[in-house]
């Protein structure tokens, strides 16, 4: 089993890494990061990336990702401000780390997923995709646009053999 991890630097996704790297069923573990990671292991696969960066992460994707059997989006971030304090980049890095990203990641892998009919895709989101909180809003948003993602592509992919879950 190959899986894709996004986010494995710190915390959660990091957590979940060396989870993975005790696996014995797991063959290959490709990790797409701007920062490195000091674990050897023959089955990490290091592609230095930063997400937010569209062509960068289609280069990774396009030529790297087509066997991947498990797809774990954990990368995020936060910034928090009321509305008129946002300054809109800020708000387009955001929604790109947190929605986009994963979207695009999912236009390369989602062909090979469904060729092979089998895959299974995890999005880590966070209690902010259920409910808002002050000077939240922007974080919300995204939160919220990603587990519309992730319902309506359980949607798209029902009666195939690809699994889509949001952990909250």
């Amino acid at each position: 089993m190959n899986v894709l991890l996004t986010g494995a630097t710190t915390g959660i996704g990091n957590a979940t890494l060396k989870v993975l790297l005790d696996s014995k069923s797991i063959d290959k573990i490709y990790v797409i990061s701007r920062n490195e990671i000091n674990i050897v292991d023959e089955r990490l696969i290091f592609l230095k990336c930063d997400i937010s960066d569209e062509r960068e992460l289609f280069k990774v994707c396009e030529n790297n990702l087509a066997d991947i059997d498990v797809f774990i989006a954990n990368a995020g971030c936060g910034k928090f401000a009321k509305v008129e304090k946002f300054d809109l980049l800020d708000v387009r890095n955001l929604f790109e780390i947190n929605l986009i990203a994963n979207f695009q990641i999912l236009k390369q892998i989602l062909p090979h997923m469904k060729a092979r009919n089998h895959g299974k895709i995890i999005f880590i989101s966070s209690d902010a995709d259920n409910q808002g909180f002050d000077e939240g809003t922007a974080y919300c948003a995204s939160k919220f646009g990603l587990k519309g993602l992730s319902k309506a592509l359980r949607v798209e992919l029902d009666g195939t053999n690809i699994g889509v879950t949001t952990i909250s």
